[in-house]
């Protein structure tokens, strides 16, 4: 059997034939590299900016920062610090006085020089960068699952049902599922999640008859559907 699509499952083959078809085109395909770039600047920038926030905070003096590496492309002056833009967007720095023991510091600047800090403060500014990173994943994780929930939590729902298959009606047309259903059993078996779901699906004998319970509007409803030998091995419910 061939499944109607649970939400929060895996992409089908529709689903993955049209990503293929919209992103790995030229236009596409430069779409996902520019992403990609920004992500990578943006990633950067945050790094950065991290060193330089904790830096200031400590009194260390901060002489440059720059996204990028090679050939200057832009830059400015505001205060001590120069600000700028380099050709290659493979990484950044942030130049902080007495970082480099091979670069001479001013005799002004020895008291704001990173090396007259204390250690603690010299390795707070070191974990600022990779720390941020860890930050930034934690508050995109946490929301993500307050948007779309613990997909090992998720309830299996129908979100489409193709109405013909090889050009007859499907049988989950036929059986009159519909999109919003919650599938709630298999073959007399409760279903909590759309991995079970699957699975139960996988184990299914080829050649009978599966039971699909699910939820409509409250009412729980059962549908009868043709279960077929996908390989060897497994079977699928049929959309």
């Amino acid at each position: 059997m061939e499944a109607a699509t649970p939400g929060k499952s895996l992409p089908s083959k529709q689903e993955l034939l049209a990503f293929q078809a919209r992103w790995l085109r030229p236009a596409g395909l430069a779409g996902l590299i520019g992403a990609f770039i920004v992500a990578l600047i943006l990633v950067i920038v945050t790094h950065e900016a991290a060193h330089f926030a904790v830096a200031r905070a400590f009194g260390i003096k901060v002489q440059e920062f720059f996204v990028g590496f090679g050939p200057k492309l832009w830059s400015t002056r505001r205060g001590e610090i120069e600000y700028g833009v380099k050709a290659l967007p493979l990484g950044g720095y942030v130049k902080i006085a007495g970082m480099n023991p091979y670069q001479p510091v001013a005799p002004e600047d020895l008291p704001r020089a990173y090396g007259s800090k204390p250690r603690w403060q010299r390795a707070l500014v070191i974990a600022a960068g990779p720390g941020v990173h860890f930050i930034i994943a934690a508050v995109l994780f946490t929301a993500w699952l307050s948007i779309s929930g613990d997909p090992l939590k998720a309830t299996p729902v129908v979100s489409q049902v193709q109405e013909m298959l090889n050009g007859h009606p499907s049988p989950a047309a036929e059986a009159g599922l519909q999109p919003g259903d919650v599938i709630v059993g298999f073959n007399n078996q409760k279903v909590d999640d759309p991995s079970q779901f699957f699975r139960l699906v996988a184990d299914a004998k080829a050649g009978s008859i599966a039971t699909v319970r699910a939820l409509r509007n409250g009412r729980a409803l059962d549908f009868k559907l043709p279960v077929i030998s996908n390989s060897a091995s497994n079977a699928r419910v049929r959309r």
